[in-house]
């Protein structure tokens, strides 16, 4: 995953950063069939579609669930 960072004269540049889903707190995986709903844009558990894209997450606004997909591996975010 690329991030922008500031360099030492100010300056901004993308630089790789290693993220691991799996370090953070709230997220947890979603089985294939799941993942797959969150892909074609609906969500595994409502089968609401179409989810809103807000800061880098997917947002079901039928019933609130949010997920964020990480080097094609879906998680759900509680």
């Amino acid at each position: 995953m690329k991030r922008l960072v500031a360099i030492t004269n100010g300056d901004l540049e993308y630089v790789n950063v290693e993220v691991n889903p799996n370090d953070g707190e709230n997220l947890l995986p979603l089985k294939k069939l799941d993942s797959a709903d969150v892909k074609n844009n609906r969500c595994p558990e409502c089968k609401y579609s179409p989810l809103e894209k807000q800061e880098g997450y997917l947002i079901c606004k039928n019933c609130g669930n949010s997920y964020k997909v990480f080097d094609n591996q879906v998680f759900l975010v509680k």
